[in-house]
């Protein structure tokens, strides 16, 4: 209650200026204690029931919280996706989650998504390499969509 009425008033600022703000569940295990995961974003962006606020889907998160298929978890996020993040925990290069991108994906566009999607991660020692690697991973995942 305390953080949606600090956030209602931000809420209309972004329905003002045509933007709308996503809410990135930040899990436990980073040290996180308010919206840990995707059930905690969704249910916190149905009691706010806000234009301005959406929830990021942030796949580093669900591979934190849910690491086996989280299909179903999607589909029921969809409404509420307002930004797609491919990442994985701890921000490694997100290689060889094509599976988790793909399903997300699908259940995103099955739900009429149409907006970024974005690769968040640390630097690497070779980054031109593996951002081309990853880029190439999210791309042919999404390609299955």
């Amino acid at each position: 209650d305390m953080a949606a009425a600090v956030l209602l008033p931000v809420g209309d600022l972004a329905v003002a200026h045509g933007v709308v703000l996503s809410v990135e569940p930040n899990p436990s295990i980073y040290g996180g204690n308010f919206i840990t995961d995707l059930p905690g974003a969704l249910a916190f962006h149905r009691h706010v029931a806000h234009a301005g606020f959406g929830v990021n889907l942030d796949l580093g998160e669900r591979i934190c919280n849910a690491p086996d298929d989280d299909t179903a978890g999607f589909a029921a996020a969809a409404h509420a996706v307002t930004h797609m993040q491919i990442s994985a925990p701890s921000l490694a290069p997100p290689l060889g989650i094509q599976a988790r991108i793909a399903a997300a994906g699908t259940a995103l566009v099955a739900a009429g998504y149409n907006r970024s999607i974005s690769i968040e991660m640390r630097r690497s020692d070779d980054p031109l390499d593996v951002i081309a690697r990853v880029v190439s991973e999210a791309r042919s995942a999404l390609a299955l969509v």
